[in-house]
């Protein structure tokens, strides 16, 4: 939901993408249940799975949400980074709330990042 709100907010992106006179269970129906590869309809829908996993071995020991200041701290402070003061909280409003159907659809695309990584439901 959130990259689609996100998205769609976006004047020149929702354009290019289509998605301005588009709701976001039409768009998850219509458009990404047919694509093998989220990512080529934008960088935000790109599995996480695949960028932490290689031959089903993981590679990578954190994963940090950037939705807050306080994950953003946590993550600067494991990788010994300094505070930085330009960071913001996500403000994308969730004015579009999937379906169950889209929701079914959405599962099964990113199966792997819901079976081994923990994705909190908002």
């Amino acid at each position: 939901e959130s990259a689609f709100n996100y998205l769609k907010a976006q004047p020149k992106l929702s354009k290019r993408m289509n998605i301005h006179n588009t709701n976001i269970n039409d768009y998850v129906k219509n458009v990404v249940a047919h694509c093998k590869n989220p990512y080529i309809l934008n960088p935000h829908f790109e599995k996480q799975y695949e960028g932490m996993f290689f031959n089903n071995k993981q590679i990578v020991n954190d994963l940090f949400k950037v939705e807050n200041k306080e994950h953003i701290c946590e993550m600067y402070a494991k990788l010994g980074i300094c505070e930085n003061n330009n960071t913001h909280e996500n403000k994308s409003e969730h004015f579009e709330r999937l379906n169950d159907e889209s929701i079914a659809i959405l599962r099964k695309i990113y199966e792997n990042d819901v079976n081994y990584l923990y994705v909190e439901n908002h």
